[in-house]
């Protein structure tokens, strides 16, 4: 089109044989309809304007071999981050998806305990000392805080967010002061010097769906329950995130996991 030879021109990448004064008409030689093929080619492989310019400024053999060289390691560095984009995105979505259909079981469901073998998995935490630390406002600064690192060290996500509380049960209900993990799942094959290899464990887990501030109540169940069905507690709770507030701005639609590591008596 007349739009895309102008645009053409303006760039340097395929400049008119001749322009007429006062028309400003352009007129391109014959054999410029080998370098217009050539560009059309190009553009469709993904070239932008500046590589197709210097491949046919220099118009030798090396430039355009130098040009194709790099412009294939552009794109399987893009290949690579859009596959790590696909992969993050079918974990969202996974997510949601199991997010959904806990909040569509029905009510009765709600206080269904489950005693299950909790899978190994790698975890990139940072573990630090809440000062004044209150449960009910779930930390977001120290969540975005560990995702922003994770980003930067280009790790990808596998899976959900966890918190696990290194205090007693109910002890981040209670104490001014938290030692608290936050902890993002990612592949296992991610490296990092934050990444913490979480063992597998038997755990007894209840689902919080709701405002996040309602969840105490679930504990003292769980707890009860336990006691109850001749078990006692073997390790630090942990909370999974199975949609969360920074994936949905509707608490009403927040489902948590309250996860409690149990042996029998």
């Amino acid at each position: 089109s007349v739009k895309t030879l102008r645009y053409y021109d303006q760039a340097g990448v395929l400049i008119p044989e001749l322009r007429k004064d006062g028309s400003n008409y352009r007129y391109y030689a014959k054999e410029q309809l080998i370098s217009v093929f050539i560009i059309k080619k190009m553009r469709l492989l993904g070239f932008s304007l500046e590589e197709i310019r210097r491949a046919l400024g220099k118009n030798t053999l090396e430039s355009m071999e130098n040009e194709v060289h790099q412009h294939i390691g552009k794109l399987e560095g893009e290949i690579l981050r859009l596959g790590k984009q696909l992969r993050e995105s079918k974990v969202l979505l996974e997510k949601l998806q199991k997010g959904k259909e806990l909040l569509e079981r029905d009510p009765k469901e709600h206080w269904d305990v489950v005693v299950e073998e909790i899978p190994e998995k790698h975890l990139f935490t940072k573990r630090s000392l809440m000062e004044s630390y209150r449960n009910e406002e779930v930390s977001l600064e120290k969540w975005i805080e560990v995702i922003e690192e994770a980003k930067r060290e280009d790790l990808t996500v596998n899976g959900s967010f966890f918190i696990t509380y290194h205090t007693e049960l109910f002890g981040q209900f209670l104490q001014k002061n938290c030692d608290t993990e936050f902890g993002l799942q990612v592949e296992e094959k991610a490296t990092s010097q934050h990444i913490r290899k979480a063992e597998g464990y038997l755990a007894a887990t209840l689902i919080h769906r709701g405002e996040y501030r309602d969840i105490v109540h679930k504990y003292i169940f769980l707890k009860r329950w336990i006691e109850q069905n001749g078990y006692h507690i073997s390790g630090n709770v942990t909370e999974e995130f199975i949609i969360s507030p920074i994936d949905i701005n509707n608490g009403a639609m927040h489902v948590t996991k309250i996860i409690i590591p149990i042996r029998k008596n």
